[in-house]
């Protein structure tokens, strides 16, 4: 008999997170989701029909004391998991060089590059 897989998606809460978590659960995957919001996660999870099943998971990613303590959660809880999905990330409105501001330069390399890096990093 095959065990059932476990999945972790960042980013779960809305878009391709959200999609993702369609997609593993669909497919009878034991889903973990992981985004900033918890309500936006629930709604996730009921959208994809696993809402009693999923361990929902408020965390900022860009939070590598959060992400940590996460990670832990879901390793302990799970026993394990097989894919991570990182598809977290933030932008801002007024990207361009010239008049991106620090704090939102430091939002999103917090969220799109050290985010990434601490959660692979939470489950290896």
């Amino acid at each position: 008999m095959e065990s059932l897989k476990t999945v972790v998606i960042t980013g779960a809460g809305s878009g391709v997170g959200r999609s993702c978590v369609a997609l593993f659960a669909r497919h009878g995957w034991h889903v973990a989701l992981i985004g900033r919001r918890e309500d936006t996660l629930r709604e996730s999870a009921a959208h994809a029909g696993v809402a009693s099943t999923a361990l929902i998971c408020p965390c900022d990613i860009s939070d590598p004391v959060a992400v940590e303590k996460a990670g832990k959660r879901i390793l302990s809880e799970m026993g394990g998991i097989e894919v991570l999905v990182n598809a977290a990330g933030t932008n801002a409105p007024r990207r361009s060089l010239e008049v991106l501001s620090l704090d939102d330069y430091h939002a999103m390399i917090g969220a799109n590059l050290n985010g990434a890096y601490y959660c692979v990093q939470a489950f290896l």
